[in-house]
């Protein structure tokens, strides 16, 4: 080896090690989503107490590559989401920061959404599929929030093509609108389809029997009353005409 090629030698080795002492950068990426647009459909008729906590509306999935850091803060397009089918489902939607602050609400239902799991697969070419999924665990409790209605885990999955350098971020805003379109469509699908659900929306529709029910076009105990004044007045005639009877009997009987 001559004095040339090794002072390159050096010099790459220098440059390697000044690579690895710099300091590990953190990337905040965004979450563009719009809201989904939904189907037509039937809402139920039921009040929901829909809570919003901050382990759900901050919820953020990080990764590592190379010393660096990646960001995905997905809690505000979490909580758009939530409102979004919580509206298109029930008949009238009230958020709340906790489940205690849902408690005792004048409501039908306790829902509280929790993001289980968040996971990214991907190639190293620029071709390569990208791949997100969330998994979100609906909780929905009855107005005192202890008793468990309706638990359902819903799974949304996004693809896209990873891009270059040019078309990366487009092909990311594109996978995650794939990814909240298939979880809010999936989530409508789930709370439609429950019957448990169902049966809190009909329980609030079915008329309770009122404590004293009287007949149509009565409103008090007048015609109660009123039949009982007209047994008394028939009963004196009764006693009277039996006598009559008996006296009549006994002048025709044979001494």
């Amino acid at each position: 080896m001559n004095m040339k090629t090794l002072k390159k030698l050096i010099q790459l080795l220098s440059l390697g090690g000044l690579l690895v002492a710099l300091p590990a950068c953190t990337h905040l990426e965004k979450v563009n989503v719009k809201p989904t647009p939904l189907a037509a459909g039937t809402k139920l008729p039921a009040r929901a107490a829909l809570v919003l906590d901050d382990a759900f509306t901050k919820h953020q999935f990080e990764t590592k590559a190379m010393g660096d850091k990646w960001i995905f803060p997905f809690g505000p397009a979490l909580e758009e989401y939530a409102k979004n089918v919580s509206a298109h489902c029930f008949a009238k939607v009230t958020t709340y920061p906790s489940p205690g602050a849902a408690a005792g609400q004048d409501v039908d239902i306790i829902l509280h959404p929790k993001a289980l799991k968040t996971e990214q697969a991907m190639g190293v070419m620029a071709w390569s599929d990208r791949k997100f999924v969330l998994q979100v665990e609906w909780v929905a409790r009855d107005r005192a929030n202890k008793n468990t209605v309706w638990l359902q885990g819903i799974t949304g999955e996004g693809v896209n093509q990873a891009g270059n350098m040019f078309t990366g971020k487009r092909n990311q805003d594109i996978l995650f609108q794939r990814l909240f379109d298939d979880l809010s469509r999936k989530t409508v699908e789930a709370i439609q389809n429950s019957p448990e659900l169902r049966s809190v929306a009909t329980a609030r529709e079915t008329p309770q029997p009122a404590a004293n029910h009287r007949p149509a076009g009565q409103s008090d105990d007048s015609g109660n009353l009123s039949a009982i004044l007209a047994a008394d007045r028939t009963f004196p005639a009764a006693v009277a005409e039996l006598g009559r009877d008996r006296s009549t009997r006994q002048q025709h009987e044979p001494p």
